[in-house]
Parts: C-alpha cells; structure tokens; sequence
C-alpha cells in the first residue's frame, strides 16, 4: 500500500445559467491531455457531467484557464456564415454541432433565439456534488481524474467501522467519517476514508474484512479486496 492517497473525494462549485425551456446548464469540460488531443468545452444539462471547481477559482489561476469556456463553446460548436445574395439581399446561416445541436433542438427557439440566449445567458457559481476521484498515472504525468464510483454514491458521513486484521486483531472507529459507493447489494462496495483516519486503520497490517453500521441501523459486511492509503473496497457478503 502506498503512503499517499491515490483515491480521494472533492467538491465545489459548478458554473450554471437556467435556460426558460432546458432549465439548469452546466459548464463541461473534459481535458484530452492525456492523449495530447484538444480539450473539450460544452455546456450540459448533467450536473454529474458539470466542470468542478474550487470555490475560490475566480481568483486564483484557474480563473485563466476557464474564463473564456463560453468563447470556446462558441468557436467550437457554433458557424455562423453571413452573405448576401444579389437578387435577395443579405441572409444568415446558423449552424450548432455536438451538444449545442441537441440543445438546441430541445430549446424550441429558433437558431437566433438560441445563439442569443447562449451569448447573453449569465453564469455564475452554485454548489457542486461530491464526487469521487482516482489519481492515473500516464506514464509522463498523473493526473486527477472522475471515477465511476461517483456514480454510486450512497453515504456520506459517519458509520460504526471495524476493520479486521490478518492476525485476528481488530480496530473500531464508532465515528468514522466515510464516503461509502455502493453499486447494488452483493457488489463491490468502496469506502473512501479521511487521510488521518485511513492512515491509522489500514496502516497497521493485513485488512481482512471491514464491517460499517450506517446510522439508520443497516449493515455493510465482507471480505477487503483492495488497501490504498485512505481507501478500501470489500466484497459484500451474501445473504445467510
């Protein structure tokens, strides 16, 4: 087991506007670094698809690096030819491509009414989810990326935990701050851990089996398939 968490959870805040048909949209951003691709910019109606950002991002350098996300949404996913036709006079022609396209046949507005919308359309700051992130390595660089495991997410704060060692010991945290992803009963179930506490528990040796009473009563029991530094997963026992 590594000492440094490759595994951690994070929130913040995401960029929205409300459009009067669509509702809520969301900054997107995905960053194609990895494969030295384009990085792409959209806006969704997704909140799990949502560009997160720390709270304070307008003020630090991050603010360069997403400021002009609506100008890069534009450049790249809207053409806008103006001409004029000697018999007809001047005429426009507005094109949407990728995500935009969708939106836009969803908004009920006209190509205009939507690229007005779009240009005026105020963004700010609301509350982002919690999500759960994997630290990659791409052989050059590591990167922090989006799990799966966010997709599943189904407790977030304290449990009974206990966790069971190789040789028969036992440790008991009656107040375990925990982020619990659980697929679906008899799966896999990832329980991602503060630093300090996961140090302290899965520091000590050998994890066996993990047991977690949530506060409503219900049990997650089994055997621990996976030790990182601040993170384990077990596999859930059966039914008796």
């Amino acid at each position: 087991m590594g000492s440094e968490p490759t595994v951690r959870q994070r929130t913040g805040v995401v960029i929205t506007a409300v459009h009067p048909t669509l509702g809520p949209l969301y900054w997107e951003f995905v960053s194609e670094a990895s494969v030295g691709g384009p990085d792409y910019h959209s806006i969704t109606t997704r909140i799990d698809r949502a560009l997160l950002l720390d709270p304070d991002w307008r003020t630090t350098s991050t603010f360069r690096l997403h400021s002009n996300h609506m100008e890069r949404v534009l450049r790249d996913q809207v053409t806008v030819v103006d001409d004029c036709d000697p018999d007809g006079g001047p005429w426009s022609q507005i094109d949407f491509e990728g995500e935009l396209s969708a939106l836009h046949s969803q908004s009920g507005q006209s190509d205009e009414e939507f690229l007005d919308w779009i240009r005026s359309a105020e963004w700010g700051d609301t509350p982002g989810p919690v999500v759960i992130e994997r630290l990659v390595d791409h052989g050059y660089y590591y990167e922090w990326e989006r799990s799966e495991m966010s997709d599943a997410l189904s407790h977030r704060g304290p449990v009974d935990l206990t966790v069971v060692y190789a040789d028969g010991h036992q440790a008991n945290r009656p107040a375990a701050d925990v982020v619990i992803s659980r697929v679906a009963a008899g799966a896999t179930v990832a329980v991602l851990l503060d630093t300090a506490l996961g140090f302290a528990l899965l520091s000590r040796g050998e994890v066996k089996r993990a047991r977690l009473v949530l506060p409503g009563g219900a049990v997650i029991a089994g055997n621990v398939s996976e030790v990182l530094a601040d993170y384990f997963e077990l596999i859930e026992d059966g039914p008796p």
